[in-house]
């Protein structure tokens, strides 16, 4: 052990080759651990985007449900109804507040 001892911490300074540096073992250690840290914040950054992906695809979904929901209501038979008792003259504004009520509806989340 002791032979060891006098080429790794170079404790005699006998030989020039193999110098024990207290600092530069530190940085050995934590520069050994790069890849490691680099590894774990790209998982981390990889799950970041996943979850933002799912996001958008639940987003997706949910204003496709409501696009359907809208134009089954446009073209209820309701809303025929309500366009055939309105006037000619007003049978576009109609559809339009009709058309506005269900976007009002949709945009204040159904309250």
């Amino acid at each position: 052990l002791q032979d060891i001892d006098k080429v790794c911490l170079n404790q005699e300074a006998s030989s020039t080759f193999l110098k024990y540096d207290p600092v530069l073992m530190s940085n050995c250690k934590s520069w050994s651990q790069s890849l490691n840290t680099i590894k774990k914040k790209n998982a981390l950054f990889i799950a970041a985007l996943e979850k933002m992906q799912y996001a958008q695809l639940v987003f997706r979904k949910g204003m496709a449900e409501q696009v359907d929901k809208i134009v089954a209501a446009i073209s209820s038979q309701q809303t025929a109804d309500t366009m055939m008792m309105a006037k000619e003259s007003e049978r576009l504004p109609t559809f339009l507040g009709v058309v506005q009520a269900y976007l009002n509806e949709f945009l204040s989340g159904g309250k």
